[in-house]
């Protein structure tokens, strides 16, 4: 075991949880100081120094403007990270109750009175989301037919919530079929 993370096989749970958090922690604040160094401690926008250091320099190293700097780049890289995971998720067939779950969204459906299942799918649009756009539909391709959908999230009737498979698509085909045999009679 690296680091003190388990297996896919062994159970999980909140002790695994509290672990990885724990080792991304570690890992992201040693990312954040290699980037820092790498870029020889130097800040983006230029530092002033403050009147209540004396000389006049940063007495802390690595510079805390230039670390914080990297962190934000770091998040933003780890956001296009999770859209990519989250849109091969929906492309191996897993759904938004699913993505919610890995991505922990029970807090934020609670505090925000929705299910989990539309936290997810908010969530994927936030961060696929470009300053000045309208509110798109998340995009991903289907392996079965190949084509890209638009992922309407779980707003509505199954039919109305993607759009853009190929006709004789086996996989919507199925998922069709599952959703009106669950579905209550008229």
């Amino acid at each position: 075991m690296k680091d003190g993370m388990q297996h896919q096989g062994q159970s999980g749970g909140w002790a695994h949880a509290q672990q990885l958090r724990s080792v991304a922690g570690t890992r992201a604040a040693e990312v954040v100081r290699d980037i820092v160094e790498g870029f020889g401690g130097q800040t983006v926008l230029p530092v002033r120094t403050r009147s209540i250091t004396w000389p006049g320099v940063n007495g802390v190293e690595p510079e805390p403007i230039a670390c914080l700097e990297a962190a934000r780049e770091l998040e933003r890289a780890a956001h296009a990270v999770q859209l990519g995971y989250i849109r091969q998720a929906r492309e191996a067939g897993r759904n938004w109750y699913e993505i919610g779950e890995a991505l922990d969204l029970h807090w934020a459906a609670s505090a925000n009175k929705e299910s989990i299942v539309i936290e997810a799918y908010d969530y994927a649009l936030e961060l696929g989301r470009r300053p000045g756009l309208d509110r798109q539909p998340f995009t991903w391709t289907c392996p079965a037919c190949q084509k890209v959908i638009s992922d309407r999230g779980p707003y509505g009737e199954l039919p109305q919530q993607q759009e853009g498979h190929g006709g004789g698509c086996p996989r919507w085909a199925a998922e069709v079929a599952d959703w009106e045999e669950r579905r209550p009679a008229p």
